[in-house]
């Protein structure tokens, strides 16, 4: 019978993934920020686009929220991987 031994994560795996989902924030607050300064401005043409940006910055939040949930669930659960997501960044760009 196989004895069960808890699997070690090493910290750098933890940090990666603190470390990636605080790029998917920062890039959501850069498209937050784009977002308010077009919503500045009164034309209809700049409310369209700063809603637009408003909105890609959500996705971009919740995407990097869902992906860092994954991630950590998988590194509880001691899977082994793979860790990345080669569709997700293609798929927000559309």
């Amino acid at each position: 019978k196989p004895i069960a031994i808890p699997m070690r994560v090493e910290p750098k795996v933890w940090l990666s993934n603190e470390r990636t989902f605080l790029s998917w924030c920062s890039t959501a607050i850069i498209l937050a920020s784009l977002a308010i300064t077009i919503l500045s401005n009164k034309s209809p043409l700049a409310k369209i686009s700063g809603s637009l940006f408003s909105i890609s910055s959500v996705i971009v939040m919740l995407y990097g929220l869902f992906m860092y949930e994954i991630r950590l669930n998988m590194i509880h659960r001691g899977i082994p991987g793979p860790y990345h997501n080669p569709l997700g960044p293609s798929k927000i760009k559309i």
